[in-house]
Order: structure tokens, then sequence, then C-alpha cells
């Protein structure tokens, strides 16, 4: 997870800030209709914040950043990349395993070789991708 800001935004000159540093500003972030949206939507309650606009993916979300004085609140993706000119800023109090990426394949249904070939590795290296406290806690 981090914040996502424009150039010209107060925050954008920070590194690192926690989620009690974004008091006072219009947040942006995603619909509570899908999971991320209701997981980040509770992360910001539990600290006493709100979004006030709320969007499908990160590509809506950057777009709003650029052209308005807003934080967005969203998971480091690939999407981000279209948005170089943007401030990424890191959150000191969110835990790293918070955003949760869950791999499901129906048995069924033909798999491809590279599709097959992941899997393999995720499986294979599992322990080196995943900490064992967040194992043990999930």
């Amino acid at each position: 997870m981090l914040a996502l800001v424009n150039r010209d935004h107060p925050l954008a000159d920070r590194k690192t800030i926690s989620l009690k540093d974004l008091e006072g500003y219009s947040l942006v972030t995603y619909r509570p209709d899908i999971q991320i949206g209701r997981d980040v939507g509770a992360l910001l309650a539990e600290n006493g914040l709100k979004a006030d606009c709320l969007f499908m993916e990160e590509g809506s979300i950057g777009a709003s950043v650029r052209v308005n004085p807003v934080v967005g609140v969203l998971a480091n993706t690939l999407w981000l990349s279209q948005y170089p000119d943007l401030v990424q800023i890191h959150f000191s109090d969110v835990p790293k395993a918070f955003r949760k990426v869950y791999m499901v394949y129906n048995k069924k249904h033909f798999i491809t070789l590279p599709v097959e070939r992941f899997m393999n590795f995720i499986q294979a290296n599992l322990d080196t991708l995943v900490s064992e406290d967040y194992r043990l806690q999930n």
C-alpha cells in the first residue's frame, strides 16, 4: 500500500508517512464493492479517515491524483507505471502483507505451460515469498 500525490501536493517531498499524516487531506481510493476497497476502507476507518472519492482501479485513482490536490491510497501495482510524474509515498504503519493475493485454479480447465510453471514456482518458493509470521496469522 502507498499514498500517491502529484508533485505540487504538500506531502510530495515525503518518503514515508503514517496514516495519521493523512488527516485533513482529501483522499481517493477503491470502491467498497471490491475486496481491496473494503480492506482499504476499513483501514482508513480504523484510523479515523474516510475517502471522498472512490474508483474501481489504480488507473482511475492515478488520473484523479494527477489533476486534483488529493491523496490516493492504493496498492503498488504495475498500473501505476503509467504515471511516472506522480509521487509514491510508502506508509510506515501499514503491514507489508496488508493486501492478500490469492491463486485459484480449476483442475477441470486446461492450464497453459506458462501458468503451470508460475504455479509451480509459487508453490516451491512460498517460504521465501511469504513470511512465516504471516502464514501463521492467516
